[in-house]
Protein backbone atom coordinates (compact mmCIF):
# COMPACT_ATOMS: atom_id res chain seq x y z
CA UNK A 1 0.00 0.00 0.00
CA UNK A 2 1.15 3.55 -0.62
CA UNK A 3 2.39 5.82 2.29
CA UNK A 4 0.97 7.92 4.20
CA UNK A 5 2.45 10.75 1.87
CA UNK A 6 2.08 9.20 -1.22
CA UNK A 7 -0.55 10.18 -4.04
CA UNK A 8 -4.22 9.34 -2.79
CA UNK A 9 -5.79 6.65 -4.08
CA UNK A 10 -7.60 7.39 -7.52
CA UNK A 11 -12.04 6.96 -6.22
CA UNK A 12 -13.97 3.98 -8.00
CA UNK A 13 -16.22 4.93 -10.58
CA UNK A 14 -19.11 2.59 -11.44
CA UNK A 15 -20.75 4.76 -13.19
CA UNK A 16 -18.43 4.14 -16.50
CA UNK A 17 -18.16 0.58 -18.34
CA UNK A 18 -16.20 -1.98 -17.40
CA UNK A 19 -12.60 -0.04 -16.67
CA UNK A 20 -9.40 -1.25 -14.87
CA UNK A 21 -7.56 -4.36 -14.74
CA UNK A 22 -4.71 -6.19 -13.01
CA UNK A 23 -3.22 -9.45 -14.27
CA UNK A 24 0.20 -11.57 -14.20
CA UNK A 25 1.89 -14.05 -16.61
CA UNK A 26 -1.74 -15.88 -16.87
CA UNK A 27 -3.83 -14.68 -14.28
CA UNK A 28 -4.47 -11.16 -13.24
CA UNK A 29 -6.67 -8.82 -11.50
CA UNK A 30 -9.34 -6.65 -13.30
CA UNK A 31 -11.41 -3.67 -11.79
CA UNK A 32 -14.28 -3.21 -13.60
CA UNK A 33 -17.30 -0.33 -13.55
CA UNK A 34 -20.67 -0.09 -14.12
CA UNK A 35 -22.29 1.94 -16.92
CA UNK A 36 -24.70 4.34 -17.67
CA UNK A 37 -27.30 4.96 -15.89
CA UNK A 38 -28.19 1.70 -14.36
CA UNK A 39 -28.23 0.77 -10.89
CA UNK A 40 -25.92 1.66 -8.80
CA UNK A 41 -24.36 5.10 -7.39
CA UNK A 42 -20.98 6.73 -7.07
CA UNK A 43 -18.18 3.81 -5.63
CA UNK A 44 -20.68 1.51 -4.02
CA UNK A 45 -21.50 3.70 -1.31
CA UNK A 46 -24.10 3.64 1.02
CA UNK A 47 -27.03 3.26 -0.74
CA UNK A 48 -25.62 1.40 -3.65
CA UNK A 49 -25.87 -2.46 -4.21
CA UNK A 50 -23.75 -4.37 -1.52
CA UNK A 51 -22.49 -0.86 -0.57
CA UNK A 52 -20.95 0.05 2.94
CA UNK A 53 -22.52 2.55 5.17
CA UNK A 54 -19.49 5.16 5.11
CA UNK A 55 -18.00 3.96 7.84
CA UNK A 56 -15.34 0.96 8.61
CA UNK A 57 -14.42 -0.12 11.94
CA UNK A 58 -10.84 0.17 13.52
CA UNK A 59 -9.79 2.46 9.92
CA UNK A 60 -7.19 5.00 10.46
CA UNK A 61 -7.43 5.95 6.76
CA UNK A 62 -8.43 9.04 5.21
CA UNK A 63 -9.07 8.24 1.18
CA UNK A 64 -11.16 9.25 -1.59
CA UNK A 65 -12.55 5.73 -1.73
CA UNK A 66 -13.94 5.68 2.27
CA UNK A 67 -16.64 3.80 3.02
CA UNK A 68 -16.84 2.57 -0.55
CA UNK A 69 -17.51 -1.14 -0.81
CA UNK A 70 -15.33 -2.85 -3.77
CA UNK A 71 -16.13 -6.37 -4.97
CA UNK A 72 -13.38 -8.22 -5.86
CA UNK A 73 -14.21 -11.54 -7.64
CA UNK A 74 -11.75 -14.22 -8.41
CA UNK A 75 -11.84 -17.54 -10.10
CA UNK A 76 -9.56 -20.26 -7.32
CA UNK A 77 -11.09 -21.23 -4.13
CA UNK A 78 -8.17 -22.99 -2.67
CA UNK A 79 -7.76 -22.56 0.94
CA UNK A 80 -4.21 -20.97 1.04
CA UNK A 81 -4.91 -18.61 -1.55
CA UNK A 82 -8.59 -17.36 -0.13
CA UNK A 83 -6.28 -16.79 2.85
CA UNK A 84 -3.76 -14.38 1.59
CA UNK A 85 -6.93 -12.50 -0.13
CA UNK A 86 -8.99 -12.11 3.07
CA UNK A 87 -5.47 -10.38 4.49
CA UNK A 88 -4.75 -8.45 2.15
CA UNK A 89 -8.19 -7.46 2.17
CA UNK A 90 -7.72 -6.41 5.55
CA UNK A 91 -4.69 -4.30 5.23
CA UNK A 92 -6.66 -2.53 2.36
CA UNK A 93 -9.98 -1.78 4.21
CA UNK A 94 -6.84 -0.79 7.08
CA UNK A 95 -5.12 1.68 4.64
CA UNK A 96 -8.09 3.58 2.67
CA UNK A 97 -11.50 2.72 4.84
CA UNK A 98 -12.80 1.27 1.90
CA UNK A 99 -15.21 -2.29 2.47
CA UNK A 100 -13.41 -5.25 0.45
CA UNK A 101 -16.08 -8.39 -0.28
CA UNK A 102 -14.94 -11.27 -1.92
CA UNK A 103 -16.50 -13.27 -4.01
CA UNK A 104 -14.98 -16.60 -5.58
CA UNK A 105 -16.83 -18.30 -8.57
CA UNK A 106 -14.62 -20.88 -9.14
CA UNK A 107 -12.24 -21.93 -12.10
CA UNK A 108 -13.67 -21.76 -15.66
CA UNK A 109 -16.27 -20.05 -17.95
CA UNK A 110 -18.72 -19.30 -14.93
CA UNK A 111 -16.71 -16.22 -13.44
CA UNK A 112 -16.61 -14.32 -17.08
CA UNK A 113 -19.90 -15.27 -17.71
CA UNK A 114 -20.39 -13.86 -14.28
CA UNK A 115 -18.21 -10.62 -15.31
CA UNK A 116 -20.31 -10.14 -18.91
CA UNK A 117 -23.58 -10.35 -17.11
CA UNK A 118 -22.52 -8.04 -14.12
CA UNK A 119 -21.27 -5.63 -17.08
CA UNK A 120 -24.51 -5.36 -18.81
CA UNK A 121 -26.72 -5.17 -15.97
CA UNK A 122 -24.32 -1.52 -14.91
CA UNK A 123 -23.20 -3.40 -11.63
CA UNK A 124 -19.82 -5.15 -12.51
CA UNK A 125 -17.26 -6.16 -9.63
CA UNK A 126 -14.71 -3.51 -8.90
CA UNK A 127 -12.02 -5.84 -9.03
CA UNK A 128 -11.84 -9.50 -11.14
CA UNK A 129 -8.87 -12.08 -11.58
CA UNK A 130 -8.50 -12.85 -15.50
CA UNK A 131 -5.82 -14.33 -17.39
CA UNK A 132 -3.80 -12.57 -19.99
CA UNK A 133 -5.55 -13.44 -23.13
CA UNK A 134 -8.92 -12.61 -21.79
CA UNK A 135 -7.87 -9.36 -20.55
CA UNK A 136 -6.80 -9.07 -24.17
CA UNK A 137 -10.09 -9.67 -25.65
CA UNK A 138 -11.64 -6.80 -22.90
CA UNK A 139 -8.95 -4.58 -24.32
CA UNK A 140 -9.67 -4.97 -27.69
CA UNK A 141 -13.12 -4.41 -26.95
CA UNK A 142 -12.76 -1.18 -25.27
CA UNK A 143 -13.40 -2.37 -21.81
CA UNK A 144 -10.47 -1.56 -19.82
CA UNK A 145 -8.93 1.44 -18.83
CA UNK A 146 -5.19 2.12 -17.85
CA UNK A 147 -3.28 0.95 -14.86
CA UNK A 148 0.21 3.05 -14.97
CA UNK A 149 -0.12 5.06 -12.34
CA UNK A 150 -0.66 1.74 -10.33
CA UNK A 151 1.87 -0.15 -11.93
CA UNK A 152 4.82 2.49 -11.54
CA UNK A 153 3.80 2.66 -7.47
CA UNK A 154 4.46 -1.46 -7.77
CA UNK A 155 8.00 -1.04 -10.10
CA UNK A 156 9.35 1.83 -7.29
CA UNK A 157 8.56 -0.69 -5.06
CA UNK A 158 9.20 -4.01 -5.98
CA UNK A 159 11.01 -4.25 -9.41
CA UNK A 160 9.74 -4.93 -12.45
CA UNK A 161 7.19 -7.97 -13.13
CA UNK A 162 7.96 -10.63 -15.33
CA UNK A 163 4.91 -10.20 -17.34
CA UNK A 164 3.97 -6.56 -18.19
CA UNK A 165 0.77 -6.23 -20.74
CA UNK A 166 1.12 -2.88 -22.23
CA UNK A 167 -0.76 -1.39 -25.36
CA UNK A 168 -0.66 2.23 -26.86
CA UNK A 169 1.78 2.91 -23.60
CA UNK A 170 0.13 2.23 -21.00
CA UNK A 171 -0.39 -0.54 -18.35
CA UNK A 172 -3.74 -2.38 -18.89
CA UNK A 173 -3.42 -4.79 -16.47
CA UNK A 174 -1.26 -5.50 -12.56
CA UNK A 175 0.46 -8.75 -11.79
CA UNK A 176 -1.39 -11.13 -9.43
CA UNK A 177 -0.57 -14.63 -9.68
CA UNK A 178 1.66 -16.89 -12.09
CA UNK A 179 0.18 -19.92 -13.45
CA UNK A 180 2.75 -22.36 -14.89
CA UNK A 181 2.07 -24.41 -18.09
CA UNK A 182 4.42 -27.31 -19.39
CA UNK A 183 5.69 -27.12 -23.00
CA UNK A 184 7.11 -30.76 -24.01
CA UNK A 185 9.27 -31.48 -26.65
CA UNK A 186 11.28 -34.22 -27.98
CA UNK A 187 14.80 -33.88 -26.94
CA UNK A 188 15.68 -37.54 -28.34
CA UNK A 189 15.02 -35.89 -32.07
CA UNK A 190 17.39 -32.93 -32.17
CA UNK A 191 20.15 -34.36 -33.55
CA UNK A 192 17.78 -35.57 -36.85
CA UNK A 193 17.17 -32.36 -37.61
CA UNK A 194 20.94 -31.01 -36.78
CA UNK A 195 20.76 -29.63 -33.11
CA UNK A 196 22.51 -29.77 -30.61
CA UNK A 197 21.75 -32.03 -28.19
CA UNK A 198 21.63 -29.41 -25.51
CA UNK A 199 19.05 -27.49 -27.19
CA UNK A 200 16.26 -26.18 -25.12
CA UNK A 201 13.34 -23.60 -27.35
CA UNK A 202 13.21 -21.85 -24.02
CA UNK A 203 12.91 -18.55 -25.99
CA UNK A 204 10.24 -17.47 -28.34
CA UNK A 205 13.10 -17.19 -31.28
CA UNK A 206 14.27 -20.68 -30.29
CA UNK A 207 10.86 -22.31 -30.52
CA UNK A 208 9.97 -21.12 -34.04
CA UNK A 209 13.82 -22.39 -35.15
CA UNK A 210 12.96 -26.00 -34.10
CA UNK A 211 9.61 -25.88 -35.35
CA UNK A 212 10.88 -24.70 -38.76
CA UNK A 213 13.36 -27.33 -38.95
CA UNK A 214 11.24 -30.27 -38.00
CA UNK A 215 8.61 -28.75 -40.15
CA UNK A 216 11.85 -29.00 -42.84
CA UNK A 217 13.70 -31.94 -41.95
CA UNK A 218 11.85 -33.95 -39.30
CA UNK A 219 9.90 -37.31 -39.86
CA UNK A 220 6.87 -37.54 -41.41
CA UNK A 221 5.01 -37.80 -38.26
CA UNK A 222 6.53 -34.49 -37.23
CA UNK A 223 5.66 -32.34 -40.00
CA UNK A 224 3.91 -30.10 -38.73
CA UNK A 225 6.96 -28.89 -36.33
CA UNK A 226 5.41 -28.28 -32.63
CA UNK A 227 2.16 -29.37 -31.35
CA UNK A 228 0.56 -26.58 -29.35
CA UNK A 229 -2.63 -28.28 -27.48
CA UNK A 230 -5.72 -25.95 -28.06
CA UNK A 231 -8.84 -26.75 -29.35
CA UNK A 232 -11.22 -28.33 -26.65
CA UNK A 233 -8.45 -27.99 -24.18
CA UNK A 234 -9.52 -24.42 -23.41
CA UNK A 235 -7.56 -23.52 -20.56
CA UNK A 236 -4.60 -24.82 -22.84
CA UNK A 237 -5.75 -22.44 -25.37
CA UNK A 238 -6.07 -19.86 -23.23
CA UNK A 239 -2.79 -19.78 -21.46
CA UNK A 240 -0.90 -20.98 -24.20
CA UNK A 241 -1.94 -19.77 -27.69
CA UNK A 242 -3.10 -17.01 -26.64
CA UNK A 243 0.06 -15.94 -24.07
CA UNK A 244 2.24 -16.75 -26.69
CA UNK A 245 0.61 -14.89 -29.34
CA UNK A 246 0.10 -11.61 -27.09
CA UNK A 247 3.37 -11.96 -25.58
CA UNK A 248 4.69 -11.74 -28.70
CA UNK A 249 3.18 -8.64 -29.91
CA UNK A 250 -0.43 -10.45 -31.88
CA UNK A 251 -3.83 -9.12 -31.32
CA UNK A 252 -6.48 -11.73 -31.00
CA UNK A 253 -9.23 -8.67 -32.23
CA UNK A 254 -8.89 -5.28 -33.21
CA UNK A 255 -11.26 -2.09 -34.10
CA UNK A 256 -10.35 -1.12 -38.55
CA UNK A 257 -11.86 1.65 -38.02
CA UNK A 258 -15.50 1.59 -37.23
CA UNK A 259 -15.82 -2.27 -37.64
CA UNK A 260 -14.39 -4.54 -34.53
CA UNK A 261 -12.90 -7.75 -36.20
CA UNK A 262 -10.52 -11.07 -35.91
CA UNK A 263 -7.05 -10.76 -35.94
CA UNK A 264 -5.77 -13.60 -34.80
CA UNK A 265 -4.59 -14.88 -38.40
CA UNK A 266 -4.35 -11.45 -40.36
CA UNK A 267 -2.00 -8.60 -40.76
CA UNK A 268 1.16 -8.43 -38.96
CA UNK A 269 -0.26 -11.23 -36.30
CA UNK A 270 0.31 -13.74 -38.98
CA UNK A 271 4.12 -13.34 -38.38
CA UNK A 272 3.77 -13.47 -34.53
Amino acid sequence: MPSEGSRRYRSVDRRNTLKALAAAGAIGLAGCAGSGDSGGSDGGSGDSDGGGDGTTAGSTAQSDIEGDTITFLKGETGEGLVEVIDRVAAAFEEETGAVVEPQYTGIGDSKYERIVSQLQSGDPPEVASINLSIGGQFFNQGALAPVTENMERLIERHGEPAVRFQQDGEDWMIPFTQGVTDYWFRDDLLADVGLDEEFVPDTWDKLMQYARLHSENGPDGLREGVFVMSGQAKAVGNFMMGSFHMSNGGKMTEWTGDKFEVAWASGSSVRR
